[in-house]
């Protein structure tokens, strides 16, 4: 997502260099590590992936897990949703959960294999 947006606030220059990019996520493996440590079984880690292939089953796990009811009718808060949205993803969120994007970033493994090789030795 970072390369194919343009951010014009330089709050965002960051996304630009790769090293930063990996240190950025580097930063988040450790802290996630960090809390799972610190918090352990009151911590729940929830994949991409898993939620969007399968949204209904993660959030009610995830509604169960902080002790939560669930409601179908959740998934639908999206696209009854009709409040101004003035961010990159704007087109995105009133589409509701899909799948699209998943394994998108393999277009770029030829670009940025380094990097890739990098963020593969961080393991949750």
């Amino acid at each position: 997502s970072i390369y194919k947006n343009y951010f014009s606030d330089p709050f965002f220059n960051f996304a630009y260099d790769e090293k930063n990019i990996i240190d950025l996520i580097t930063i988040y493996h450790h802290t996630i590590k960090h809390w799972k440590k610190i918090m352990g079984d009151d911590f729940l880690l929830v994949n991409y992936k898993d939620l969007v292939r399968d949204p209904e089953l993660l959030f009610s796990q995830i509604f169960n897990f902080c002790e939560l009811e669930w409601q179908s009718s959740f998934l639908q808060a999206s696209k009854d949703n009709k409040r101004i949205v003035d961010t990159a993803s704007s087109s995105q969120v009133r589409r509701g959960i899909y799948t699209d994007s998943l394994n998108s970033n393999d277009h770029y493994q030829k670009y940025f294999s380094a990097a890739f090789n990098a963020l593969d030795q961080l393991i949750f």
